[in-house]
């Protein structure tokens, strides 16, 4: 990852033609064939990197920390490079998922390698004998307000949303910027300007791959100004006045995902999705009782509410799902006419987050009743 962000730097400021044709082809072999939906690569502990295309299991999932930050830095300037918001959607899924769940919510203990299943065996701990995970945490975490903005030519480019207060200076503009949000939690971002004169420029803001719906207003009204979809962002071009503050409106809510079929673990499973969040269930949980006889059905409905007791505060997932009884439980279950089912309610939490609460059953992709 730190060879592909070189070899896009270098493709940006040079333009070389077979710099951009391998980069094309690389990164979508990664992004469609050997990345996990937590944004986590490398699924092989034995070369710290990729086997062949799919394999993709899910509690021997190495994905380590490192990686994250390096996927972070090769889509950056992917980004810078192509003007394309695609590349920003994968460092949001890195940044709340594969590289946040590398450390505890206390900042002590750290992942190296970070699974999406586990049976109480993979837990955090304060440091390591290679310790390029907590130090590559340590440096990055303060580095984020890098990755919020990013300029070319006449226009401003929205890449990331967290609350935050900004200069950004480019073409003998400045501009001061204020994102108010609650999010990943909502949906909902302000952007007010500060600016000392009258400025014209064109404000592109993304729109997250995970959205379908979204509401976009200019000083508190509808944005009746013409403006256009571009490559993942909205496109404005106007002169910005003083105090003038545009609101996105993004509407979240519970996503079941599904694997390729060619991803074998993952046949006849489900995971969920928030807005932004990869979601995991925790044994730790009473509600979860043993998470392989648990199967989520089409008939399940999902509530979202945000729970300040549990996680330092999270948006908590619920559902209804059916239990199997032990004399059920054999395959292919969900192929079976008269399984004994028992209805229960399970709930689900963002997967940065598991682990904190001890050890115990963790998976992000649940069995599924078909």
């Amino acid at each position: 990852m730190y060879l592909y962000t070189a070899m896009s730097e270098v493709a940006r400021l040079t333009e070389k033609e077979d710099y951009l044709a391998a980069l094309d082809r690389v990164w979508e072999n990664v992004i469609t064939k050997n990345m996990y939906i937590t944004g986590g690569i490398g699924s092989s502990h034995h070369n710290e990197g990729f086997t062949k295309d799919y394999d993709l299991p899910n509690e021997t999932a190495y994905c380590e920390t490192c990686a994250s930050a390096g996927m972070i830095f090769w889509n950056h300037r992917m980004n810078l490079l192509y003007e394309d918001a695609k590349y920003a959607d994968i460092v949001e899924t890195e940044l709340y998922n594969g590289l946040l769940s590398g450390v505890s919510l206390d900042g002590r203990k750290f992942f190296y390698d970070n699974p999406l299943a586990s049976n109480g065996q993979h837990h955090r701990v304060e440091w390591f004998g290679t310790s390029c995970c907590p130090t590559q945490l340590a440096r990055f975490i303060p580095s984020i307000g890098n990755y919020l903005y990013s300029v070319s030519n006449d226009t401003l480019y929205i890449n990331q949303f967290i609350h935050s207060k900004s200069n950004v200076t480019w073409n003998e503009k400045q501009v001061s910027i204020t994102q108010k949000t609650n999010y990943p939690w909502d949906g909902k971002i302000d952007l007010q300007f500060d600016l000392q004169s009258e400025s014209s420029f064109e404000l592109a803001v993304r729109l997250p791959g995970w959205c379908n719906q979204y509401r976009l207003l200019l000083n508190g009204g509808e944005l009746l100004e013409e403006y256009q979809s571009e490559n993942g962002y909205v496109k404005i071009n106007r002169v910005w006045h003083a105090e003038d503050r545009i609101t996105l409106d993004l509407h979240m809510e519970v996503e079941k995902v599904y694997s390729s079929p060619a991803v074998r673990e993952n046949v006849g499973k489900v995971a969920l999705r928030n807005g932004p969040l990869v979601y995991a269930f925790e044994g730790v949980d009473h509600l979860n009782r043993d998470l392989e006889r648990i199967f989520l059905s089409d008939s399940s409905h999902f509530t979202t509410k945000f729970d300040e007791s549990i996680l330092s505060g999270v948006s908590v997932i619920k559902s209804n799902a059916l239990y199997v009884k032990d004399e059920c439980l054999k395959e292919p279950l969900y192929h079976s006419n008269k399984p004994d089912l028992i209805p229960i309610d399970i709930k689900a939490v963002p997967y940065y987050s598991w682990n904190n609460r001890g050890n115990g059953q963790m998976r992000v992709w649940l069995n599924h009743r078909i």
